[in-house]
């Protein structure tokens, strides 16, 4: 959907969000950590774009082999959100 990201959705009863970032891409566990930091920062301080959603499980695959600037993902988090809020009013 949007590089750097893979994103899935369903519906759910109760709302959940996981952020994954391979151990294919990134052998250290420093920059799986690092890059998962900066991906639940986007996340935390932009959710406020989706508004009030029915609940929605959400994961943030991070495909991207090397690590972006916190500029790029929240840019690019930012852009999800606004996919999913269209596809959620659309139902």
């Amino acid at each position: 959907m949007a590089y750097p990201f893979r994103l899935l959705s369903l519906s759910g009863d109760k709302p959940g969000i996981l952020f994954s970032v391979p151990y294919r891409n990134f052998k250290k566990a420093t920059d799986r950590n690092l890059v998962r930091r900066r991906m639940r920062e986007a996340w935390r301080l932009n959710r406020h774009i989706l508004g009030e959603t029915e609940p929605m499980m959400i994961a943030y695959i991070y495909t991207a082999k090397e690590i972006l600037p916190y500029r790029t993902i929240s840019e690019k988090m930012i852009q999800s959100f606004r996919h999913l809020k269209r596809k959620n009013e659309k139902k």
